[in-house]
């Protein structure tokens, strides 16, 4: 029978939940990733952050698509520049460095692997940037998403939700706990 420990949680990242030595892993990595996505949906009310063609009116939801910059300061303010620690994770695990330069091979006009991760992490700064939440790329909503490549914004930009809906995600978890516990 196979080992069914519960490995360590890490919001945005269902591969998490279970150990791929185990041979426990449901789902191949693609399916996870669109689970993860919907999850956001489902467990947490996290919106679409991504464009929509044909959709004139952005879907404002509390706290990933705000209305405009002004209402995303109130609703994110407090984690403005900052990252998902989650990234040193990422970096340890895939070790990012040896697939940059594996891809890069032969190519100088690639950037240095250090420039590479510097835009990699400035992508994942919460900010105010604007469009999404559903509305077509042509459409001047003032629709407001905290980062450009969390996973609600693309399933495959996995494994980050970004600080603002990994927050939502872990309120809505500490909620729960206690309310199982009364």
């Amino acid at each position: 029978m196979p080992n069914h420990k519960i490995q360590k949680y890490y919001p945005g990242d269902v591969n998490w939940f279970f150990s791929k030595y185990d041979g426990l892993l449901l789902f191949n990595d693609s399916e996870t990733i669109v689970l993860t996505h919907e999850l956001g949906h489902a467990l947490f009310n996290l919106a679409y952050e991504y464009n929509e063609r044909g959709q004139t009116v952005p879907k404002i939801v509390y706290p990933n698509c705000a209305p405009n910059k002004t209402t995303a300061r109130t609703w994110w303010e407090d984690l403005e520049v900052q990252i998902d620690p989650y990234i040193k994770e990422v970096e340890e695990i895939l070790n990012p460095r040896n697939i940059y330069e594996q891809r890069s091979l032969g190519d100088p006009s690639a950037p240095s692997y250090d420039s590479y991760i510097k835009d990699y992490v400035d992508f994942h700064k919460v900010g105010y940037y604007p469009g999404g939440c559903s509305a077509d790329f042509g459409i001047e909503s003032g629709a407001t998403i905290p980062i450009p490549n969390s996973i609600m914004n693309n399933p495959y930009n996995a494994p980050f939700f970004g600080l603002v809906n990994s927050r939502r995600s872990i309120r809505f978890l500490a909620y729960l706990e206690v309310q199982i516990k009364q």
